[in-house]
């Protein structure tokens, strides 16, 4: 009778262990993400407004990142661009606020993928 009472606890506890260890890793990686979008507004500074997010999505491999960072770059105005395949998010740093959105989302419709600007 103790032995299967043993093994339920120890189980228990494994299932505790295991469920903290994933709710602090999920913690831990936004606080990263977090960190690396300050660290691009800062290494890329700008006016209120010229920092732009843009979900994109589809993207599957470091090579559609890459494409989309490709083409974003090319876009007149933009500055600086940040593609985050983990989050299919592209962050873009503009010179003024005069770049359309519609152009951006563009670009990104280039390099084969649907695309829209974050609130």
């Amino acid at each position: 009778m103790r032995a299967p009472r043993l093994a339920i606890l120890i189980i228990a506890a494994g299932v505790l262990v295991v469920g903290g260890y994933l709710l602090s890793a999920g913690r831990a990686g936004r606080a990263e993400r977090r960190a690396e979008q300050a660290a691009f507004a800062i290494a890329h500074p700008g006016d209120e407004g010229t920092l732009v997010t843009i979900d994109v999505d589809g993207m599957s491999c470091p090579d559609c990142a890459k494409s989309v960072r490709e083409e974003l770059s090319k876009v007149h105005g933009v500055v600086a661009c940040r593609v985050d395949l983990q989050r299919q998010v592209a962050e873009v740093r503009l010179d003024s606020k005069d770049v359309a959105p519609a152009t951006l989302l563009a670009a990104v419709s280039d390099a084969g993928y649907d695309a829209r600007i974050e609130p």
